[in-house]
């Protein structure tokens, strides 16, 4: 399968899981356009100064993360910055938020597996 990047559907999503500011969500891979039954999806999420995704848990899910550009402000009931080239796994029923943490857009690909 293949999936060019002109052919990936582009999301703004606002004040996700309770956060503040516009999220951009570029689905890489969704649900349905392939037949993996471990991958839900693939996307490429970008945030802008003072965006935050909320802290939230993950039910009947893993999210896979790796910041692709920016730094984090990373919390999983531990707060520390992400660099690029970091990454996190967040297991089912587990909890996280993400927010931009420089001046700078923060990047990260996020992968959601099934069981």
């Amino acid at each position: 399968m293949i999936k060019l990047k002109n052919d990936q559907r582009v999301e703004l999503l606002e004040k996700p899981h309770d956060g503040e500011g516009v999220i951009e969500i570029k689905h890489i891979v969704e649900a349905g356009n392939h037949n993996n039954k471990h991958l839900k999806t693939m996307a490429r999420i970008t945030l802008k100064p003072g965006d935050v995704v909320g802290y939230h848990t993950h039910e009947g899910v893993t999210e896979v993360i790796c910041i692709l550009e920016g730094r984090a402000l990373y919390n999983d009931g531990t707060e520390r910055i992400l660099e690029p080239g970091d990454a996190a796994v967040v297991y089912e029923k587990d909890g996280q938020s993400i927010r931009c943490a420089e001046e700078g857009p923060l990047t990260y690909l996020a992968v959601i597996l099934l069981p």
